[in-house]
């Protein structure tokens, strides 16, 4: 059997050619494939036909279980009754003798196993912008997904799908906290972190200068310092910031990651995982994702107000 013509990189012709090559007397009618891409498997299911005949008597059906494909299931036609028939597994095959299979003509057979990051790259096009669209109230970051060479894959399989297409983009929420927290606050938290270096340092004299800056800046503050921060990382939690993220179909929000600040009380940034699927009848994704900034800086706001200068 010859191998099927494409323009694919070495290594998708490798699995493509590879899962049609499965059969060796027996050629597949149809082949459909479902790849996980998050979690880099595949699934892929024939139809072969195995009438009765010469080919029966002496043939073979061959299905190679090495470069990460095994054998899933394998079911008769058309009452899709379960084949359990002896095979023998020799030299990376695993061969079934056609004259024990049940008496039927048609079988289902799929094969799942891992596929290569490479591979995947190949098969999907992803885009995700590192800065947004701005406007005064909204950032919105357009994202966008593809299956590669559609007319290439559809010339190999007659259904394919691709399951978890999983894009992530960073979306900056710094201003929101900057421009929502007084500089009476801010003030106070940046005496703190003055104090804390002196004192790794040991300098007496720039401790004693950071803590009167430190004891004034938190006059206005109806909380001790350590309470302010806890506050305004509480405000920094995804269950707080997903109120404010949009996300258009056909994408679903899958995680929001805000982190852990280093040299801040409140990130910088917020990870926003989103994902969708694909077939070869919805060969591509877009749309949005908007980050309600003005609406989140009016919450981070109030929050302030009736908790920490109240």
């Amino acid at each position: 059997m010859s191998e099927p013509t494409t323009n694919l990189s070495a290594n998708l012709v490798n699995v493509v050619s590879r899962a049609y090559d499965f059969f060796d007397d027996f050629r597949p009618q149809t082949k459909s494939v479902r790849y996980n891409y998050r979690e880099a498997t595949s699934e892929i299911t024939f139809l072969i036909e195995v009438p009765s005949g010469r080919k029966r008597q002496f043939g073979k059906v061959k299905i190679p279980v090495r470069e990460g494909y095994r054998l899933k299931n394998m079911f008769s036609l058309p009452e899709y009754n379960p084949v359990k028939a002896a095979y023998t597994s020799d030299q990376g095959y695993i061969s079934f003798n056609p004259k024990e299979l049940p008496n039927q003509s048609e079988y289902i057979v799929t094969l799942n196993g891992d596929v290569e990051p490479q591979t995947l790259d190949e098969i999907v096009h992803l885009k995700a912008p590192e800065d947004p669209t701005r406007s005064k109230k909204e950032d919105s970051y357009w994202i966008h997904s593809a299956i590669k060479r559609p007319g290439v894959m559809k010339d190999i399989y007659d259904d394919m799908q691709v399951d978890n297409v999983d894009i992530s983009l960073s979306v900056g929420v710094q201003r929101c906290f900057s421009n929502s927290i007084p500089e009476d606050v801010l003030s106070v938290f940046d005496r703190t972190r003055d104090l804390l270096e002196a004192s790794n340092e040991d300098d007496r004299n720039r401790i004693l200068t950071a803590s009167r800056r430190r004891t004034r800046a938190r006059r206005d503050l109806s909380t001790s310092p350590a309470e302010a921060a806890d506050i305004v990382r509480s405000l920094a939690t995804a269950e707080n910031i997903q109120d404010y993220i949009r996300v258009d179909d056909p994408f679903r929000e899958r995680n929001i990651n805000p982190g852990t600040p280093k040299q801040h009380i409140f990130p910088e940034t917020v990870s926003v995982d989103v994902t969708t699927d694909l077939d070869l009848d919805r060969q591509a994704a877009d749309g949005d994702i908007t980050f309600q900034k003005k609406s989140f800086e009016e919450f981070v706001e109030g929050k302030i107000d009736d908790e920490i200068l109240s």
